[in-house]
């Protein structure tokens, strides 16, 4: 350890390099536009007329005021100048990865170690959605620079109520940040010793499980007669995904492909995180590292509903753990290693950033990536028909019934484009449209909806919904 963290000139030219490749990198994602992947949630939201309703109310099920605040003010700032807010996203991507740096050197990691966690955990892919989606920069990001200023203030002695404060606006902007706070307690108590950390980020922790009580309540699951055991393997399953998502000789994907079998995900999730286990009970040096990759998954192993387990934003910090154990690792022999694996990080990130500048782009790229879930051509149907690719939509809504047959949703989309692809629009088409929309809920709707569509001369199409309605 470098008790000094003190930084020479040379250790300060190639951080800077590092945020000079960085920001290369992420250039192209400047020209990015909001995707269909919850931008359209935060960029329609009351909170832009009326501030004050950031305070009072929820959306989508999330009690984030400082999030929506922030939309609201770029909003204002930038309006549909999207270029301006993804501009700011990568300037706080930048200042998070340096703070991140001055953490490791101000808790005594070394110069070269410092650097190589740096250069492995900041060109991961893995970070590519918190950085050039509109939604998750603003999450990630903004909670992200908070924390970083929390772990700054304890490692300089700082007040535990500014440390405290930090914390909770952190929660404010993402609840899900709170296992953060004991990752820093954790810290403080490696470097200072228990009764110092206690003194320090004991606020900060009793800030922190109000903000998880908080999240509990805003995510109450929906199915909250799940066994215990299902919950259990959801959790292992989720958590092995998260080690693929490092270790894939693929890009990690927007949305996680459907596996046969959870059990080679939990398998490999506990193998892995038990030698981590391992090497730290024989080495103190791991234990803060194998913490900080545990507690911040904790929210997204199954413990509240979310629709899509396993995103790769929710690796932000988690990820710091593994970089720094491969960093202290491999330090005793050469930082070459960590810094060529960081080269092809990079070159993998280069590759990806451009993906997710439109909708259409992330989509097409997305049902290209090994393995397949219904969500992703539902994603690229439903851009192709907004665009008027009918056709196209067709074939996408295809693909997503041949891999969900109950999905009523997909059928409904799949029967309105179908009605379109002959090039007109007629008035029977519209009123048979306006039948599936929304999605008919019974039987007897969708008998309504075959009916329409006989009258629009589609009888093929009457078929499929006389299909579902016998079902």
């Amino acid at each position: 350890m470098d008790p000094s963290g003190e930084a020479t000139r040379a250790e300060r030219r190639i951080l800077l390099a590092l945020l000079i490749a960085l920001a290369l990198l992420y250039l192209p994602g400047i020209a990015g536009q909001p995707l269909d992947w919850d931008d359209d949630i935060w960029l329609t939201d009351p909170a832009f007329e009326e501030p004050s309703l950031a305070w009072t109310t929820t959306r989508d099920r999330v009690y984030a005021p400082l999030l929506r605040l922030s939309f609201s003010l770029q909003h204002v700032f930038f309006g549909a100048r999207f270029w301006a807010w993804h501009a700011l996203h990568l300037a706080m991507f930048l200042l998070l990865v340096h703070g991140v740096w001055r953490v490791l050197r101000r808790f005594g990691v070394e110069r070269t170690t410092a650097i190589a966690a740096i250069g492995l955990w900041a060109f991961h892919p893995t970070k590519i959605e918190s950085v050039a989606w509109l939604t998750g920069a603003v999450k990630d990001l903004q909670s992200g620079l908070f924390v970083v200023g929390a772990a700054l203030l304890a490692a300089s002695g700082g007040s535990a109520i500014g440390i405290a404060l930090l914390i909770l606006l952190a929660g404010l902007t993402k609840a899900a940040t709170f296992p953060l706070a004991f990752a820093l307690l954790a810290a403080v108590a490696a470097r200072d010793g228990w009764r110092s950390a206690v003194r320090r980020t004991g606020p900060a922790c009793v800030v922190a499980v109000g903000i998880a009580a908080m999240g509990i309540i805003a995510w109450s699951p929906g199915d909250h007669g799940v066994p215990i055991s299902e919950g259990v393997v959801r959790a292992a399953w989720v958590h092995g995904t998260f080690w693929a998502k490092l270790f894939s000789v693929s890009l990690p994907a927007a949305i996680t492909p459907l596996a046969p079998s959870p059990w080679p995900a939990i398998v490999m999730g506990a193998a892995l995180t038990g030698g981590f286990v391992a090497i730290a009970v024989r080495d103190r040096r791991f234990v803060v590292p194998l913490v900080l990759w545990i507690l911040p998954q904790i929210p997204f192993l199954g413990v509240v509903d979310m629709g899509f387990w396993a995103a790769d934003r929710y690796l932000l910090f988690s990820s710091l753990g593994v970089a720094l154990l491969c960093a202290f690792a491999w330090a005793r022999w050469t930082i070459v290693l960590p810094l060529s694996l960081a080269m092809l990080f990079a070159f993998q990130t280069g590759r990806r950033v451009p993906d997710w500048r439109s909708s259409l782009a992330l989509w097409e790229a997305e049902v290209q990536r090994p393995g397949a879930h219904p969500a992703r051509w539902f994603k690229l149907g439903m851009v192709y028909a907004k665009e008027g690719r009918f056709e196209e939509a067709v074939a996408a809504f295809d693909h997503t019934l041949a891999l969900d047959p109950d999905d009523a949703t997909a059928l409904a989309r799949w029967l309105i484009a179908s009605l379109a692809t002959d090039g007109t629009w007629t008035a029977a088409d519209a009123a048979a449209a306006k039948t599936l929309e929304p999605v008919p809920a019974s039987a007897a709707d969708w008998r309504s909806a075959a009916d329409a569509l006989v009258r629009a001369g589609r009888p093929d199409l009457a078929t499929r919904a006389s299909a579902r309605a016998g079902r």
